[in-house]
């Protein structure tokens, strides 16, 4: 009697792992959810994407030690219908969030803007004529970002734009990082 149980209750147990193993390719897909944050108004599309961070060495004084710094690739594009045929190639940002230091944060998901190290930094772009751009950004003392203020942008031509009011641009990371880089 007591066989009997065991075998069945292993021929039960069998069958249902099995079934749970055997799901097919459409059953399983991975659903992708950007809650960053854009500003309405603003005339750029701007994406902010973080990589890996680094660990970077810093001396001073002679002594040695290392500090962490935040990757980030910015991605812009005109979003004007009547967008002018020159490329964006340099643009100033401000990158707020955080350094490390010890506090208390509460879990929302989306970021309030709290941050206590911003900085300020023009960056080179480059990409595909009257395409989607691009630059990187390596932010030493950073260890996390939770917002990118898009202050001006400067197009091959001379012409730059500064951005503020109901036109103010900004952007919070995704969240996802890629594995690979791309």
């Amino acid at each position: 009697m007591r066989l009997a149980a065991v075998l069945g209750f292993t021929a039960l147990l069998g069958v249902h792992t099995s079934a749970a193993q055997n799901a097919t390719p459409h059953e399983t897909k991975l659903r992708i959810i950007n809650l960053g944050v854009q500003a309405p108004m603003c005339p750029i599309n701007m994406r902010v994407r973080q990589d890996f961070s680094a660990q970077m060495t810093k001396v001073k004084d002679g002594a040695q030690g290392n500090t962490l710094a935040a990757r980030l690739k910015i991605l812009l594009s005109d979003a004007r219908a009547q967008a002018p045929h020159h490329q964006i190639v340099q643009a100033t940002v401000t990158v707020h969030g955080m350094n490390g230091t010890a506090q208390i944060l509460s879990a929302d998901v989306r970021p309030d803007g709290r941050a206590n190290i911003a900085k300020t930094l023009t960056l080179r772009l480059a990409g595909d004529e009257g395409q989607q751009v691009a630059g990187d950004l390596l932010l030493p003392g950073f260890t996390a970002v939770s917002m990118v203020d898009l202050e001006t942008v400067t197009y091959d031509d001379g012409a730059t734009w500064k951005f503020g009011g109901s036109s103010a641009c900004h952007s919070a990371p995704e969240f996802l990082v890629p594995v690979s880089g791309h």
